[in-house]
C-alpha cells in the first residue's frame, strides 16, 4: 500500500492539512496580538506601536511550529514524483509554473494578514500628522470588528457566521504575482453573487451596509435595490449603502447581489465580493 501512488497522495493530503491547522492556529494568536499591541499607539505612539505590532506577527517566520509534519509532506512529494513523476514545486520538481498544482511552493504561505500589515504600515508611516497615523491604525484594529450590535463577514472564511451561498467553483480565488500576493487574505477569496441573511437586528436602528471587492456591487436588501452613497471599486476600496430601518421591521435581512452583464469579461475581471459588514447606527 505504501508505494501506491493513491495512497500516497492521501497520506501527503493529511500531513499537509494537519500542518496548515497547527500553522493557523499559531498565526491566528500572532495577529490577534499584534492588534492588542496597536491599541497602545495613543500611548506609546503610532510608530512605535507598528514596529512591536510587525516584529510580533513576523514571530510566524522565526518561531516555526509542526515542522515534523512539514518534513512529511516533503516526503511524500517525493515519493509521488518518484512514483508517477507528480511536479508538485517549480524548483524541485519542474512544475510548469507555480498555478499548476505547485503545492509545496505554497506551504509556508502566510496564513495571518503579516504582509499586507507590513504594507499598510509603510503607507502610514509616510502620513504627516500623528492623528492621521493613529486613525488609520484605529480602522486597520477594528476591520473585523465593527462595533456592538455590528456585523462582519469575511465572505469565503469558515468562520463567517451569516454567509447562506456556496461555491464550489476553482476561480473563487484572487491570483497575482505567481501566487504571492500580499493583499489582506480576505480579498484574496471571493463570490461573485453572495447571500448573506441576519437575524435579530435592531427594527428601531438605520443601518449602513459595507462593501468590499471588486467592479460592481448591486445588492438587494431583503429584495430591494439600495443605492449606494460611496461606491469605490477598486480592491480593498469600499462601497456603502444606506438601510432603513423601514425594510428591517422584523429585525431580519437578507442580503443578495444581481449579477452585472459582464460576459465580456474574462472571469478574472469580473465583478466580486469579499467582505461585508452591516453597521448599526
Amino acid at each position: 500500500m505504501s508505494s501506491n501512488w493513491r495512497w500516497q497522495q492521501l497520506v501527503m493530503r493529511a500531513y499537509y492539512d494537519a500542518y496548515i491547522q497547527d500553522r493557523l492556529a499559531f498565526e491566528k494568536m500572532l495577529e490577534t496580538e499584534a492588534y492588542v499591541i496597536l491599541e497602545q499607539a495613543n500611548t506609546i505612539g503610532a510608530d512605535k506601536a507598528m514596529a512591536q505590532a510587525l516584529k510580533h506577527i513576523n514571530k510566524a517566520d522565526t518561531e516555526l511550529v509542526s515542522q515534523d509534519l512539514k518534513e512529511k509532506v516533503f516526503d511524500y512529494g517525493e515519493k509521488l514524483f518518484q512514483s508517477i513523476g507528480a511536479q508538485s514545486s517549480v524548483e524541485m520538481y519542474q512544475a510548469r509554473s507555480a498555478e499548476r498544482g505547485a503545492v509545496l511552493d505554497f506551504i509556508d504561505y502566510p496564513l495571518n494578514n503579516r504582509w499586507w500589515l507590513e504594507d499598510e504600515f509603510k503607507k502610514i508611516a509616510m502620513f504627516k500628522s500623528e492623528e492621521e497615523k493613529l486613525t488609520r491604525l484605529e480602522f486597520i484594529k477594528n476591520y473585523e470588528f465593527p462595533g456592538e450590535g455590528s456585523f462582519y463577514d469575511n465572505i469565503s472564511s469558515a468562520d463567517a457566521m451569516h454567509v447562506t451561498s456556496k461555491t464550489d467553483d476553482a476561480i473563487d480565488f484572487l491570483w497575482e504575482n505567481d501566487g504571492l500576493s500580499k493583499k489582506r487574505l480576505s480579498t484574496q477569496l471571493f463570490q461573485f453573487s453572495p447571500t448573506l441573511e441576519y437575524s435579530g437586528l435592531d427594527a428601531t436602528s438605520d443601518y449602513l451596509i459595507r462593501v468590499s471587492g471588486y467592479g460592481e456591487a448591486l445588492l438587494r436588501a431583503n429584495g430591494q435595490r439600495l443605492q449606494p452613497t460611496k461606491y469605490e471599486k477598486n480592491f480593498e476600496e469600499f462601497k456603502e449603502f444606506p438601510l432603513s430601518k423601514d425594510l428591517i421591521t422584523d429585525g431580519k435581512l437578507k442580503i443578495s447581489f444581481d449579477k452585472p452583464d459582464e460576459e465580456h469579461l474574462n472571469w478574472r475581471k469580473q465583478s466580486r465580493v469579499t467582505d461585508v459588514w452591516v453597521i448599526k447606527q
